[in-house]
């Protein structure tokens, strides 16, 4: 018997997102998550992964709907600074750090 794995995106969302539905958890099994555009890693589901399944005509259209977060995240569910290795639980956090350590970068962005 072969088992399909369904590929999921990490979502950086809150615990109240997650209860008002539109997100699901997946089984406690192993998944694959996309966590970057061309790279797929498996984790091992627990309760504290959120995720969201994505459909195929988002996939094929490019679009991403319901994102919450301007930066990538990570296989750790971070988010992950586009310049350095560095990452944060918070859009705050990620924030500050740019602004502190990349101020030079930040301005050529806009």
């Amino acid at each position: 018997m072969i088992s399909v794995v369904k590929l999921y995106e990490v979502k950086n969302t809150s615990t109240d997102t997650v209860a008002k539905g539109g997100y699901i958890f997946p089984p406690r099994t192993t998944v694959k998550v996309r966590v970057s555009e061309y790279k797929i890693k498996e984790f091992s589901a627990h309760k504290d992964l959120k995720v969201k399944e994505v459909s195929s005509s988002d996939k094929q259209h490019g679009e991403r709907k319901n994102e919450t977060s301007k930066y990538r995240i990570n296989g750790n569910g971070r988010l992950q600074c586009p310049y350095c290795d560095k990452d944060y639980k918070t859009e705050e956090g990620l924030d500050k750090h740019i602004e502190e350590k990349h101020p030079e970068k930040k301005q050529g962005d806009a």
